[in-house]
This record gives C-alpha cells, structure tokens and sequence, in this order.
C-alpha cells in the first residue's frame, strides 16, 4: 500500500528525492517511518488477507461509510469529448444526491485494450475562469494531471468541489 502511494505521488511529479545535502526530504522520512510502522503491523502477505475484513470495516468507518449508505441512482451524463494526443478527455456530470450535480473529466487513453488502473482525482481549491468570467471549474487546474495518467496507460476521472465547480456552490 505505502508502495503505491508513492508510485502515485512520483507520477504526479512529487520530489522525494533529497535535496542534494545527502539527507532524505521531509515526506521521504514520514514514508519511511510509515513502512516501518506497516511492517511491524503486517509482517506478511498472509498476515495482511487474514485481517482484511477488519481493514475494510475499519477504513469505511473512518471515511464515514459504515454503515453503508443506501446507492442512489447518479444519472451520469456525458455533455462532450474532446479528443488529445494520444488521449480523449468525456465531459460529464452526474448527481451525488438528488438534485446536486457534481461536473468531472474523465481521461484516457486513445487506444485501450482491455481493463485499465483508474484513479479518482478530487480537485483541490485552483478555480479556473474563462475570459468572460464563466468557471471552468477547478478541475481544469489540474487536467495536466488527467493528461499525464492516460498517456501512460491509466484512465483518470477528475471531480470538481462542490464550491469550486463548473457550477458554482457559492453560500
């Protein structure tokens, strides 16, 4: 797991590299002090599948998901494509809950064949307006990222914030 994560923050482009002074960065110490901590927990493959339910339960507690609320229908509607070197972005929408429409970008690459990695990309706070004040949303701050992920084999679904969106959640 903690390999994966930094598979995923070297692909976005984090440094974990040292800063030439021969001593490790600051997230490369935590990832190191996360792998330790994992490694006494999980001291194997078969240690770690044999608590796997209970890593479930415990992990959809904390994101607030147990118990499971009930799946509602999300009415996804693809508005346009917009076709790339060597990746195609679907625009879309969909409805988290009735009536909140949440706007996102989906990349991938031009020619799949078969089941691709996909990483669900929830924007940060970067809105992006055209030049007639119109909001892009926010997640064209980051489509460079979605951009990125599908020219090397991953498809990408990048989600605006509900405040930041193509359609604004100003309170």
């Amino acid at each position: 797991m903690i390999r994966a994560l930094l598979t995923s923050l070297l692909l976005i482009g984090v440094n974990l590299a040292d800063a030439g002074d021969g001593k490790p960065s600051y997230l490369e110490q935590r990832v190191r002090t996360a792998e330790q901590s994992l490694a006494k927990e999980v001291p194997n493959k078969a240690a770690w599948l044999a608590n796997k339910d209970r890593y479930r339960r415990e992990l959809k507690e904390m994101l607030g998901l147990e118990p499971e609320p009930p799946r509602g229908d999300l009415k996804p509607v693809i508005t346009g494509t917009v076709p790339g070197d060597g990746f195609v972005v679907e625009k879309l929408h969909f409805q988290s809950l009735p009536g909140l429409y949440v706007t996102a970008n989906y990349y991938r690459p031009t020619q799949q064949a078969g089941k691709l990695p996909t990483i669900l990309y929830v924007s940060g706070h970067g809105p992006t307006y055209a030049p007639d004040d119109t909001s892009c949303g926010n997640k064209a701050s980051y489509q460079h990222h979605g951009i990125w992920f599908a020219r090397h084999g991953y498809t990408c679904l990048i989600l605006d914030t509900v405040q930041w969106g193509e359609i604004l959640g100003e309170h």
